[in-house]
């Protein structure tokens, strides 16, 4: 059986930057005009006759909804060579990954993880194939035919006009596709490079019936066209601590315990900020919890009843409420009669860095600042287990 990889906040960057799978049934030739014919020409004859390339890409993905909005940016650096060699490297604010193949097997690493998965090519298998990175743009790198790769899945090309970027000027043409209307600006003049990618889901989102956008922006730079590559570029040699898998597995807050607990710094409900390295010699406990939450309205007030016990002696307790605002939170505390320091966490960015996938979840950190021990709600039930705890790290045994 295959591994099969997954993607994280990537997800959307990999979508544009690699697209849609190709479809097993022949597709009619998209409508173009004259003017976008002759640039796609030529862009296909230039990437047709390259070898190998190395290029960077800068990507902002904005979700719009009703509800919220969320901006997200990553950064890739692409090495390529043809026919089947493939070097990327992912960074986005929370993440970052590593997909790698020398032609004959494709390796995938997360190092937050500490996990890779490899997979071994089938003789003749395209290398796009074997992951899940299914886009144009990879597919134009690889192709014997960049115009026809670029061709598929697309219904209608316009030529739009010419930009300038970067003091440089461009065609901008426009690819009607089924996920949504796809912009690329392609540099003019004798090296026809892709320089900028936008595409606009909001059609395809509305003909769904749903409401909101996505606009994922991607731009390429610092091209590098043909330059010599040793083979071992292509060669993956997995950390000494990374562990073989056959799916990602995220590792969850208890594999924190006794390491330092990541610092931050966050607002409370009155315009105040707490920042927990100014808690410096203070045993800590920390509940990341939301209003929605029915197991926190229950352990909520066994936090807050064991840490006002021992605050006098150096017990500090601060509630994290993930992503919700100010009115809801005090709606929230006076509805359960509870008072206690809250601070928000609006984006979840602190939640990511204690690697909360779903709440209640309370750290109690010692007075070195490392994390002593992890709680869910099932294990908070037990008010003496967590006084003890909180004695222990006194000093009070």
């Amino acid at each position: 059986m295959r591994h099969r990889t997954t993607f994280c906040t990537m997800g959307l960057f990999l979508a544009v930057l690699f697209g849609s799978p190709v479809s097993a049934q022949p597709a009619e030739e998209p409508a173009m005009d004259a003017q976008a014919a002759e640039v796609l020409r030529r862009f296909s004859e230039f990437h047709r006759r390259m070898r190998a390339c190395e290029f960077q890409v800068d990507g902002h993905i904005h979700i719009a909804h009703p509800q919220k909005q969320i901006e997200k940016r990553i950064h890739a650096e692409l090495t390529v060579a043809k026919p089947n060699q493939l070097d990327l490297r992912l960074n986005s604010e929370d993440d970052a990954q590593r997909i790698i193949t020398d032609g004959r097997t494709v390796a995938h690493y997360i190092p937050a993880y500490k996990q890779y998965i490899s997979n071994t090519l089938l003789p003749g298998e395209p290398v796009l194939d074997s992951t899940t990175l299914r886009i144009p743009f990879a597919a134009v790198l690889f192709a014997d035919a960049p115009i026809a790769a670029l061709k598929e899945g697309t219904l209608e090309i316009r030529y739009l006009d010419k930009a300038t970027i970067d003091d440089g000027e461009h065609h901008h043409l426009r690819l009607v596709r089924d996920e949504g209307a796809l912009d690329l600006w392609i540099a003019a003049g004798d090296r026809p490079l892709l320089r900028r990618v936008v595409l606009d889901r909001g059609d395809a989102i509305e003909r769904a019936g749903r409401i909101g956008n996505v606009v994922t922006t991607l731009d390429f730079t610092a091209w590098k066209i043909d330059p010599e590559l040793d083979p071992s570029r292509f060669a993956f040699e997995p950390p000494a601590d990374a562990e073989l898998v056959y799916r990602f597995r995220p590792p969850g807050p208890q594999a924190m315990t006794k390491q330092p607990a990541p610092d931050f710094e966050l607002p409370d409900l009155n315009g105040g900020k707490v920042k927990l390295s100014d808690l410096k010699d203070k045993v800590v406990v920390l509940d990341f919890w939301a209003s929605w939450c029915v197991h926190c309205a229950r352990t909520l007030p066994i936090y807050a009843e064991v840490t006002a016990e021992l605050a006098d002696r150096g017990v500090v307790f601060y509630t994290i409420n993930l992503r919700e605002d100010v009115e809801k939170i005090r709606t929230f505390l006076e509805e359960n009669k509870l008072d206690v320091n809250v601070l928000r966490d609006a984006d979840g960015a602190v939640a990511r860095q204690y690697r909360v996938r779903g709440v209640p979840r309370a750290f109690v950190i010692d007075r070195q600042g490392k994390i002593a021990h992890v709680h869910n709600a099932l294990s908070l039930d037990n008010k003496q287990k967590l006084s003890e705890e909180l004695k222990s790290l006194l000093g009070e045994e």
